[in-house]
């Protein structure tokens, strides 16, 4: 199909459906993230994150809550304004009191209102374990989905899981997944589960079963999810100890038992023990959480069940050859009024190191500077880390730059550059390289109800040149370029997006490659009916890989759909829900793919949840 022809295919299409669901900027985040191509994304993890979010909004009163911030959708600075500003004036009566909160401009609260309610100031009182008990909260999920027919023994994913809180005390979660091609209900389907008991006394939290952890900055120990970092601002990561973990990710995940106890006055010691398919993992973390100031210290030992043994290839090097590896890391965290400071450093059993710092300094009321660093040596093994950047076993290191304002006419602007050195053997590249990343964006609120977004990002990069006969390689350097256009627009019940975006991918071994991608999505989700939609129409086209764009488009609870579209194509897709009677949620999702090299292609889902 030419390709004005699928422009104005694109165009009769958005005139049907031109209308979508705002995004979050962590959805955004995920899309270059996945752009990246290297960077490790575990979206069913980030699935049951947002879900649990969106299921139980976060109290704009509750000034404890740390969860945004702890997701990094906001900065600790605006969780300390809103804290003052609480204390101050009193509980907002309404979100749209957001705009009067130092920090918080449009961009910021258009990004939070789908997550936040204006309750009532949280009841400090907690019930006593016998009342608990005796008012279980149960939420029942299962769903089916269906993929167009393929080498599989059939097409059909089967998933359901069940938990039950006693208020914030305990909680029993049960799961079972089984993906296309598996037997029904066999051994090769997905099972897991936990239970988890809060604040009882000295126990903080205890939990047996699957779980995750997050200490420090990752460098020696995170698993699950990792929270994106919002562009302008620097990569803090506000670490919560023992976390839940999710039903339906097959890996990055824990399994065993883990205690948090709280020991004097901010003082807490966390053991724990993890037993996956072999691989073992024990430890403990040593923390102290005062105003301000975070201390910790974490020790963490793995044990594998076979001793990796690497394909004997140049960017396998210095490649982990060793099933028992330890890490040590000491973390600290100090804010002082407009000042951030954070740190991380980390040694594993043969004593490389790997470090992190950061600092993130306020300026007035929407102004934010950001700078950090990384460093991991080429011999770093940390099996169960994930630290800012690349990170692992290859080397890295790097400077990164943040800024984010707001002007008096209400643009904001946020910028930011990741410079990184990689002086060892890797995957991408067999000799000493280096990378550049620099990010900027345009919001502007045109009306109360419309804003548009600029969005221009220029990476290079260098990497394997493709010389024959291999092994010798030769490095070239690719250049990518995206510009991205998006018009926005929020009233209520319905929320408006509109993107247009353009990829140029240049390298030294062949011409410059292009893709462009427009589509229109709208979103019907009132918060008084019964019914809510989406809806989204998609039209591409990219002339390979390197210039393939990414996208996160609706779908149902505890689902995370980031298609990468690449070619020339439609893609349209619907999401509908419906509830009936009292917690009962029915919802559904079609979409296809219609690509001019491969055919068509199509998945349904259907979900029920039911909540007593």
């Amino acid at each position: 199909m030419p390709r004005r022809n699928l422009v104005t295919l694109l165009f009769v299409l958005l005139a049907v459906c031109a209308w979508p669901q705002s995004e979050t900027d962590i959805e955004t985040s995920l899309e270059q993230w996945l752009s990246d191509g290297e960077s490790a994304v575990d979206v069913e993890q980030m699935a049951d994150v947002l879900q649990e979010l969106r299921d139980k909004p976060f109290n704009v009163n509750d000034t404890s809550d740390m969860r945004l911030v702890e997701m990094g959708l906001v900065t600790p600075f605006q969780q300390q304004a809103l804290k003052v500003y609480v204390r101050r004036y009193g509980r907002l009566t309404t979100l749209a009191e957001l705009y009067f909160v130092p920090g918080f401009d449009s961009v910021c609260v258009a990004r939070l209102l789908p997550l936040m309610a204006a309750g009532g100031a949280p009841q400090p009182a907690r019930p006593s374990i016998a009342k608990a008990l005796s008012h279980p909260r149960m939420k029942l999920l299962t769903g089916v989905s269906m993929t167009s027919p393929s080498a599989e023994a059939d097409p059909f994913r089967l998933y359901t899981r069940m938990r039950v809180d006693f208020g914030d005390m305990l909680q029993l979660q049960l799961s079972h997944d089984r993906d296309p091609g598996e037997g029904w209900f066999d051994g090769t389907n997905f099972y897991s589960g936990h239970l988890m008991v809060n604040n009882i006394g000295v126990l903080q939290r205890a939990i047996v079963g699957r779980y995750n952890l997050q200490f420090g900055q990752g460098l020696a120990l995170w698993t699950g999810f990792v929270p994106f970092v919002m562009l302008g601002v620097s990569p803090f990561r506000l670490a919560r100890g023992i976390k839940t973990a999710s039903a339906f990710a097959e890996s990055n995940y824990l399994h065993g038992a883990a205690a948090t106890f709280n020991i004097y006055k901010g003082l807490t010691a966390t053991t724990f023990y993890s037993n996956v398919e072999g691989n073992q993992l024990s430890g403990a973390n040593i923390g102290y959480h005062g105003q301000g100031t975070r201390i910790g210290l974490t020790a963490a030992y793995t044990s594998l069940a076979e001793t990796p043994v690497p394909r004997a290839t140049p960017y396998n090097y210095y490649a982990l050859r060793e099933s028992n590896t330890m890490n040590i890391s000491l973390d600290a965290a100090r804010m002082w009024r407009s000042l951030l400071l954070y740190a991380e450093a980390a040694i594993d059993g043969h004593l490389h190191p790997a470090a992190t710092a950061g600092t993130q300094l306020s300026l007035g009321r929407n102004t934010l500077l950001g700078a950090s660093a990384r460093y991991y040596a080429n011999g770093y093994h940390a099996p169960y880390g994930s630290g800012p950047g690349g990170g692992g076993a290859y080397g890295e290191s790097a400077l990164r730059l943040d800024f984010q304002t707001t002007l008096n006419t209400g643009t904001a602007i946020a910028f930011m550059t990741d410079m990184v050195h990689y002086p060892y053997l890797r995957y991408a590249a067999y000799s000493p390289t280096y990378a550049a990343d620099l990010r900027l964006q345009l919001s502007h609120p045109v009306t109360p109800n419309l804003t548009a977004v600029a969005r221009y990002r220029y990476r290079a990069k260098e990497r394997n040149g493709v010389v024959e006969p291999q092994p010798n390689y030769q490095t070239e350097l690719t250049l990518r370029r995206q510009l991205q256009a998006d018009l926005i627009y929020s009233d209520g019940d319905w929320r408006v997006l509109t993107r247009l975006q353009g990829v140029w991918f240049a390298c030294d071994m062949h011409e410059q490659l292009t893709g462009f991608m427009l589509f229109g999505d709208i979103k019907y989700c009132p918060a008084d009916s019964r019914v809510s939609f989406s809806a989204r129409a998609t039209i591409f086209d990219t002339e390979g890989y390197d210039a393939a764009i990414y996208m996160t488009e609706s779908d149902l609870a505890y689902n995370l759909s980031t298609p990468m579209l690449n070619g020339q194509g439609v893609r349209m897709s619907v999401v509908g829900s419906y509830e009936f009677g009292h917690g009962w949620n029915i919802s559904a999702k079609y979409a296809t793919t219609v690509r001019l090299e491969t055919g068509v292609s199509h998945i349904l889902k259907l979900q029920l949840r039911l909540l007593i």
